[in-house]
């Protein structure tokens, strides 16, 4: 089963976003940064698919709890098959958002920009500058206002292999010969 790690700053909306996709509430949600400090695991259903969703904190270092937070979080990136990497839209680009980004990309996964808070079309604007991180997979949405967070999810089903090439890639005794 393919893991899927949500990640961002503190207050992002990766608790809700964990929330919607799961279509119910598992994990805590709040206006008060630093919410969430535990990952937090869960089977999801998207389409056809079946994924471990993965929640984390907040990825801020301001004190030595945060940082051991952002420690697990990244930790949790590690393990992870594919990344949604969560931004808040309202506020716009951010150098660290930027300097984190980069560093998920040099993991090798399949990441996605996950521009939050995007609660209307003229918010949608603020997403341009986004662009800057140089990657196509970036998802404008509200997770509050559930606006195009299905266009999220038919990316995760896309790239989330079927069962039948699950198994092929994962057999460590698979024999290329034989095939010949």
């Amino acid at each position: 089963m393919k893991k899927v790690v949500i990640l961002g700053k503190p207050n992002v909306g990766k608790s809700s976003l964990f929330n919607r996709i799961l279509k119910k509430q598992e994990a805590i949600t709040s206006d008060v940064s630093g919410t969430t400090r535990d990952i937090k695991k869960k089977i999801a259903t998207i389409g056809e698919k079946e994924i471990e969703l993965i929640d984390t904190g907040g990825l801020e270092e301001k004190d030595e709890l945060f940082s051991k937070v952002k420690i697990r979080s990244l930790n949790a990136a590690k393990e992870a098959d594919i990344i949604l990497y969560v931004v808040d839209g309202k506020k716009g680009l951010d150098d660290e958002d930027r300097k984190l980004f980069f560093e998920l990309l040099k993991q090798n996964k399949k990441i996605a920009l996950v521009v939050n808070k995007i609660d209307n079309d003229k918010l949608e604007e603020n997403v341009w500058d986004f662009y800057s991180f140089g990657t196509k997979n970036i998802f404008p949405i509200s997770v509050a206002h559930n606006r195009k967070v299905s266009k999220l999810l038919d990316w995760i089903e896309k790239v989330v292999p079927d069962k039948k090439e699950l198994i092929i890639l994962e057999d460590d005794d698979l024999d290329i010969e034989s095939f010949l």
